[in-house]
């Protein structure tokens, strides 16, 4: 074996190595062999401290009709897009490959197209906090 076969395969067997510690860095109470969807991505996203508090401010909204509330459900939801957008988008991209390749990661698209649906939900508590309720 040449000194150029020795070093690559020293060189791919350290990489696999790097990337079977992935999955523990990244989620470690994921189950090995198991893998991730994109619904359970959007899940995971669904029931975070920051959408739930984006959705308890859009049902107040929506319950309310108080244009400040709705305006705070907005502010909420903008910046849990920007946040959702900047984590898949302006993360690690090299290590979140590594975790979907080995199935830890699901695909992000259902989790930003959430996060852009509730936007558009405190967009409509907006528009709805300045109509006049019927009477």
């Amino acid at each position: 074996m040449g000194p150029v076969r020795a070093g690559l395969t020293a060189y791919l067997a350290m990489a696999a190595a790097a990337s079977a510690e992935v999955c523990d860095k990244v989620r470690p109470d994921w189950v090995p062999g198991a893998r991730e969807t994109a619904l359970h991505e959007a899940l995971l996203l669904l029931l975070s401290p920051w959408a739930l508090a984006t959705l308890a401010a859009i049902a107040a909204a929506f319950a309310l009709r108080k244009p400040l509330i709705a305006h705070l459900a907005l502010a909420l939801s903008i910046g849990l897009v920007v946040v959702t957008a900047a984590s898949v988008y302006l993360g690690d991209a090299m290590i979140y490959a590594a975790a979907r390749a080995e199935g830890c990661v699901g695909p992000d698209y259902l989790r930003i197209l959430l996060a852009v649906a509730l936007l558009a939900l405190a967009g409509a508590a907006l528009l709805a906090s300045y109509r006049k309720a019927p009477t």
